[in-house]
């Protein structure tokens, strides 16, 4: 996200919040753009772009340091030659306020981490990161959702968020793949959707701006998606800890066990599985040209998948 917040009016929250008359971005930032067409091409939340810088658990006083989420935004958009992005967010209860910035190639994290290493806690990225930053940028190609049980989630969760923008800050766009789910939220928000019929099917959407996390319709259909909860527990007093799948529809139970069926294994419901531990992401090889790049060792790479992600542009150092 580019610099949003005014940070003049204290004590704010992401549910009343100051913004600016416009988002700020700055040079070589990642833009919504991007992520959108990547969420899009992959059909699922984007991962990769993991920050590894951010103030969390030393969130910044702003009556102290007024400044910090300028300067530190102008810093990067002055001396960063690779892509780079910003996340900011109020912190206890509108207090104090939580940054994180994502910079992608090492001499770049090397000059942040000399300017701000004080303020900003630095974490170095898990191979996971990189292979799923490789996918983002056509260096891999995506896993499937019978290699990703989190991509596996999103493909039967029932529902797909569309861009909202044009709406406003907080409108949302949806639009369903399940009958039964549709069925659920029309009847417990169906009166405060506008329902338009397109191309791409029925589409619900809603200016949610003044909505508490309470009324809040998106927050209700995040957490009852027609894939159900999943979670880890011990499901009985004494058991070994378990990640425990309990499906809400049958349709889905039997994609489950079709699909995944080898890992989760079924109740005697038919409906609720459960595996000793959650399924782990195979390990993945990233390229060396790749890793070069990163480095700041090379100023290109082979993106065979690139042509796969529409809208998606070659990246590079800037010249």
């Amino acid at each position: 996200m580019p610099r949003v917040i005014d940070f003049s009016h204290r004590n704010q929250t992401e549910w009343s919040e100051s913004r600016l008359p416009e988002p700020v971005y700055g040079e070589r930032e990642i833009r919504p753009e991007e992520l959108i067409a990547l969420s899009e091409a992959f059909n699922s939340p984007v991962t990769g772009f993991t920050p590894q810088f951010s103030t969390y658990g030393r969130s910044i006083d702003l009556r102290s340091r007024a400044e910090l989420p300028d300067d530190a935004h102008k810093f990067l958009s002055e001396n960063m030659t690779g892509p780079w992005l910003w996340s900011e967010h109020w912190a206890n209860h509108g207090h104090s306020l939580d940054l994180a910035v994502y910079i992608e190639r090492r001499p770049d994290q090397e000059r942040f981490l000399a300017a701000f290493g004080e303020t900003f806690g630095f974490t170095e990225p898990s191979s996971f990161d990189l292979g799923c930053l490789a996918v983002n940028r056509g260096v891999l190609p995506p896993l499937t959702a019978l290699e990703s049980f989190s991509k596996w989630g999103t493909k039967h969760s029932g529902f797909r968020w569309l861009p909202a923008e044009d709406i406003g800050p907080r409108g949302m766009r949806v639009a369903f793949d399940h009958a039964g789910l549709e069925a659920e939220f029309v009847a417990r928000w169906g009166d405060r959707m506008i329902v338009r019929e397109t191309d791409e099917g029925r589409l619900y959407e809603a200016d949610l701006t003044g909505t508490s996390w309470r009324d809040d319709p998106s927050g209700w259909l995040g957490a009852n998606s027609a894939v159900g909860s999943i979670a880890g527990r011990s499901s009985i007093p004494g058991e070994p800890y378990k990640w425990v799948v309990e499906t809400r529809f049958a349709d889905v139970a039997a994609a489950l066990k079709r699909d995944w069926g080898h890992f989760f294994k079924p109740d005697a419901t038919g409906l609720i599985f459960s595996a000793d531990e959650y399924p782990r992401i195979p390990e993945r090889v990233v390229p060396d040209d790749f890793l070069a790049y990163l480095r700041g060792e090379a100023e290109d790479f082979a993106a065979p998948h690139l042509s796969a992600i529409g809208g998606a542009t070659p990246v590079g150092p800037a010249p």
